[in-house]
């Protein structure tokens, strides 16, 4: 895993060496971007001498007036799942809550983008009893909230609901 991580910082290197050699190349844009990937993918397998440069690559991303809103959140939830994944040794119920933290953080600042609405959903399905059923019915009734989450969102309040009651079957 180490190995391969490094393996994968050093393909990030060779994308920056290319920007850097060739700034004006017509190829910049997508180096910058296979940067971004190769760097989140080697921190993510544990290169920690790769989270300075991904966090100076990012910084240069969200300052960049071309970059779109979407990508912005994109790179900003990225971020929010790699520290999450950082605490996986505290197990799962540390992990969502950083989730659910970086989600509502995210939709205070994108109100509209589906991105966050899609993490707190990725949290409702890990959640259970009354914090799923506050999450789901919170999902459902957000103005904002994306058709898409709002359906899986009353689906998953349905299913709550419907623990401990009794089935009405007719029987022909």
């Amino acid at each position: 895993r180490k190995e391969r991580a490094a393996q994968i910082a050093g393909v990030a290197g060779k994308a920056l060496a290319l920007r850097t050699r060739f700034p004006n190349s017509t190829h910049i844009e997508g180096a910058r971007r296979m940067e971004l990937q190769m760097l989140q993918n080697a921190v993510g397998l544990g290169h920690t001498a790769s989270k300075d440069r991904l966090r100076a690559v990012e910084e240069e991303l969200l300052k960049d007036p071309a970059t779109s809103e979407n990508d912005r959140v994109r790179l900003l939830a990225a971020r929010v799942q790699m520290e999450a994944m950082a605490h996986e040794s505290e197990g799962e119920p540390a992990m969502t809550a950083i989730l659910e933290k970086g989600a509502r953080d995210l939709m205070r600042e994108y109100p509209t983008n589906a991105m966050p609405f899609q993490m707190l959903m990725s949290v409702l399905t890990r959640s259970e009893g009354d914090a799923a059923r506050k999450l789901a019915a919170e999902l459902k009734e957000n103005p904002n909230t994306p058709d898409r989450v709002r359906q899986s969102a009353s689906g998953h309040l349905k299913r709550i609901e419907a623990v401990g009651k009794p089935l009405a079957l007719k029987f022909t």
